[in-house]
């Protein structure tokens, strides 16, 4: 299994790839959670600026139910999204951006740790950066592994 060093788990290339399969459902639970989100706020903005906020809690307001049934409901969603950004760090794995579906794993190059770099919709982890560069700075798995060349 993964190695732990200071700042967390360490994976090889292999174990990164055998992750997936668990990631992939986490994050576009999360994904859908955070577009579900959206709207609900979105609907309380609407709601807001029809009626001034203070006037929603009015229980005269015809839209006071709905509109703490939108708050109750992004709360939830909000919960939701954090057990499961819980989970993926349990695992190890590092979640950088939801909206792009981005996942960085811990490797060890040469004694220095990078980042494996997986986004949703990639079949494999087929790049890697160094910590400070981000997703802007994605390079080739072959670079990192050329004697691993992938199929």
């Amino acid at each position: 299994m993964a190695a732990a060093v200071e700042g967390g788990k360490v994976f090889s290339l292999a174990e990164a790839d055998r992750l997936l399969p668990v990631l992939r459902p986490l994050l576009a639970e999360m994904r859908a959670a955070i577009a579900d989100m959206r709207e609900a706020e979105a609907q309380v903005s609407v709601l807001v600026q029809q009626h001034k906020e203070e006037h929603l809690d009015k229980a005269a307001n015809p839209d006071r139910a709905l509109y703490w049934q939108l708050v109750k409901k992004t709360r939830t969603l909000e919960e939701r999204v954090q057990d499961l950004l819980d989970e993926v760090r349990f695992l190890g794995a590092e979640v950088k951006d939801l909206d792009l579906g981005l996942v960085d794993f811990r490797h060890e190059r040469g004694g220095e740790v990078v980042y494996l770099c997986w986004r949703a919709g990639e079949d494999r982890i087929a790049y890697w950066h160094d910590l400070k560069s981000g997703f802007a700075g994605r390079r080739p798995i072959e670079e990192l592994h050329p004697a691993e060349r992938r199929h």
